[in-house]
């Protein structure tokens, strides 16, 4: 596993303890609103990194079906 794909794990795992964190804070009696706007900021930046190191990784796997 070369080193992009080891930051997207770790986004990856990131974006999922994030989740649980939400759903906490969702079942507590009084819900902070700004802590979960922030969390949800931090699962689209996660996505969008995500993304982008996917857009990195893919041309390798393009051009190496072109040969």
């Amino acid at each position: 596993m070369n080193t992009l794909e080891q930051q997207r794990q770790r986004l990856e795992n990131e974006i999922i303890s994030t989740k649980e964190r939400i759903w906490q804070i969702k079942d507590s009696k009084l819900p902070d609103l700004k802590a979960l706007n922030l969390l949800n900021e931090t699962i689209e930046r996660n996505m969008q990194l995500i993304g982008m190191i996917e857009q990195h990784l893919r041309p390798v796997s393009r051009q190496q079906a072109a040969d």
